[in-house]
């Protein structure tokens, strides 16, 4: 299986890092029809419509550093530099907005 994983540096207290994950889940949820359940601390997604429809995920966090791994669809493997191009600066920006 292909997979993309992105990991963020992040010093953070418990608190800002619900923020940061319940953030990066409802941006995904608007743009993406994400579809997630908690399971044993971690964040499990699926995409339901759009370009990235069926794509697979997992959303890690700890008050040292996010980790999100993503098995692809078809499309966003073609694309995938774009796509953590993307990922990457809206976790910069989630982190700079919440870290306030």
């Amino acid at each position: 299986m292909r997979t993309i994983t992105i990991q963020q540096a992040i010093q953070a207290d418990n608190k800002t890092i619900i923020q940061v994950v319940e953030q990066v889940i409802a941006n995904l949820k608007e743009e993406f029809g994400l579809v997630h359940r908690y399971q044993n601390g971690s964040v499990v997604f699926v995409c339901t419509e759009g370009v990235a429809k069926g794509t697979k995920g997992r959303l890690d966090a700890s008050t040292t550093g996010i980790r999100l791994t993503i098995e692809p669809n078809f499309f966003l493997w073609a694309t995938r530099s774009n796509v953590v191009k993307s990922i990457r600066e809206e976790l910069d920006n989630i982190i700079k907005g919440v870290a306030k």
